[in-house]
């Protein structure tokens, strides 16, 4: 095994002493360490005394949580953090890119995932995390991949760091809004062994030929589906989706997520790690009867509240005998944005693979789409521990 870089010193942290003696094994002499700690206290006064360049640390120790333990008095500083996680869940990756983890690695410990972890986390800045926008409807046919490739388009013309992945596993059409034609998709990406680098996705993006914006492709026949959320997957333990995403943050300021409409684990893996999700219904009857069950499930079962979960009502002035505000009344939610009715313009951009913020920049869905893009991405992230963010369960209001 190669070095990870000179004097790489690290501490860890997990609640078994079997655990670190067997990751102590794994490394070997890959790495200086300079402690070893079965509780959040230990590990605090091993990291106050050492400062280490990184810590591995279990999310669960016999004192507490790895949230809790930040939360209460943070002892990292420049130290940068690598959470161990057993049977990781969509959440656990959300929480850990909100605690300001570099990483999150699911155990039992694989020595290749460990040493590629620290590796990259070892000669990385550690300065920026990214921000997941996920886009997603209940139902079909509402513009759910117009909205997810303009705000990415939009973006990406703003000269921010963007990537979009599309969701759609089975029958995903993101990269042809961009006019681009993918040769590598994520059912190449999940055959490879090990963890992913970000090198290794990026190799397997497809370029959108106007703009650079990289595009992380579904798989280019429904049957593959499985093999990346499904009773397929060469690991079955694994959450794909969920690390792919998770690594896409440390590269862009922005990660634009397009979904299936359904509720399979890649969807609410995309949804859990979400800064914003965009929740995409239109005027008419079905849509908004479909909308209403799928809030449900994102409210009520889900604990989603408005700071995140934002309602977008597309082709807006195109109700009959509705109004906004009766959608909203319906649907027991408020709408945070109202994109007008163009649809020549939508078939057009669809048509030549040039976004519609890009063709007709002066049209109204060109404006609003642009307002909604810079809305809610925002600056990026920095990548300093905080107060988790993760919220209850809760009752719409």
């Amino acid at each position: 095994m190669s070095e990870i870089r000179d004097e790489t010193t690290v501490v860890f942290a997990l609640p078994r002493r079997a655990d670190l003696d067997a990751l102590r094994t794994m490394l070997g002499a890959e790495v200086k360490v300079l402690g070893e700690a079965t509780s959040f206290r230990e590990a605090t006064a091993l990291i106050t005394r050492h400062r280490p360049e990184v810590a591995l640390v279990s999310s669960q120790l016999p004192d507490g949580d790895v949230s809790s333990w930040l939360e209460q008095d943070s002892p990292l500083g420049q130290t940068k953090l690598i959470v161990l996680a057993t049977d990781p869940q969509p959440e656990d990756y959300r929480t850990a890119m909100r605690i300001g983890a570099l990483d999150l690695l699911p155990m039992p410990l694989n020595p290749g995932s460990i040493l590629e972890s620290l590796r990259r986390v070892a000669k990385g800045p550690g300065e920026r995390q990214g921000k997941i926008v996920t886009v997603f409807a209940t139902k079909g046919g509402v513009g759910k991949t117009t909205i997810a490739a303009n705000v990415a388009a939009e973006l990406a013309g703003r000269r921010q760091r963007v990537c979009v992945v599309d969701l759609d596993l089975e029958f995903g059409s993101l990269s042809a809004f961009f006019g681009a034609v993918p040769e590598q998709t994520m059912a190449d990406l999940v055959r490879r062994r090990g963890a992913f680098s970000l090198p290794l996705i990026q190799e397997m993006m497809v370029t959108d030929p106007i703009l650079g914006v990289p595009i992380l492709a579904s798989p280019l026949t429904p049957d593959l589906a499985p093999t990346v959320d499904g009773e397929g997957k060469k690991e079955v333990g694994r959450n794909y989706v969920a690390e792919i995403l998770r690594m896409l943050c440390l590269g862009y300021d922005t990660v634009v997520v397009d979904t299936a409409s359904r509720f399979s684990e890649a969807t609410v893996s995309a949804l859990e790690m979400a800064s914003t999700v965009l929740l995409v219904t239109a005027p008419d009857v079905p849509a908004l009867q479909s909308t209403a069950k799928g809030l449900t499930v994102l409210v009520d079962k889900l604990g989603f509240q408005p700071d995140r979960l934002k309602l977008v009502l597309n082709r807006a002035n195109a109700a009959i005998g509705l109004t906004a505000e009766d959608i909203s009344r319906f649907l027991a939610y408020p709408i945070s944005y109202r994109l007008p009715s163009d649809g020549d313009a939508a078939v057009r951009a669809c048509n030549t693979g040039v976004p519609i913020v890009r063709r007709r920049r002066s049209g109204p869905l060109a404006r609003a789409l642009a307002a909604l893009a810079q809305d809610v991405a925002g600056p990026p992230q920095r990548l300093t521990p905080r107060r988790s963010v993760l919220r209850p369960l809760g009752v719409r209001r």
